[in-house]
């Protein structure tokens, strides 16, 4: 197998648990990492630069273990939604808190109600499901009004 590599100081490394969009046919990140860092090692004779670990991280024991792995650090981004900080509704924030992996789909349904469509072959978003059918095109921009009104 060849790599073509673009020599950067750090390498993110994101798993198919990654909430908002994403890759939905790439691998987990516990099984990602060790592959990716492996060809890292490789082709810089042992001295890679740092590889950052991302996709479904919440709790200190998921990042324990990458660090076990050897990651050089972690990002964090779904979990910061339920931050004081974060623009997210009440009631936004406790459907997160009530959701496991089993309530995600990935889905363009929001890509095409908000019109953000410029994303490359293969990368949807995640969404949780809400019992609903997933609309595409004008479907899904009425879908995704009356829910943004319900929750805000």
């Amino acid at each position: 197998m060849r790599f073509l590599f673009f020599f950067l100081p750090c390498y993110l490394c994101e798993g198919n648990e990654a909430g908002g969009h994403g890759v939905a046919k790439s691998l987990p990140l516990l099984t990602l990492f060790p592959l990716i860092s492996e060809v890292l090692v490789a082709a810089t004779d042992g001295h890679p630069p740092p590889l950052v670990g991302a996709g479904g991280l919440a709790i200190g024991t998921q990042i324990a273990s990458l660090l076990t792995l050897g990651v050089s650090g972690v990002v964090l981004g779904t979990r910061f939604l339920l931050s004081p900080e974060s623009l997210y509704s009440d009631s936004q924030r406790q459907a997160l808190i009530a959701a496991d992996s089993s309530n995600s789909v990935r889905t363009m349904a929001f890509d095409h109600a908000r019109n953000t469509l410029g994303w490359p072959e293969g990368v949807d978003g995640r969404a949780l499901r809400n019992g609903k059918p997933m609309f595409s095109g004008m479907a899904a921009k009425a879908s995704y009004t009356l829910f943004h009104r319900h929750c805000n």
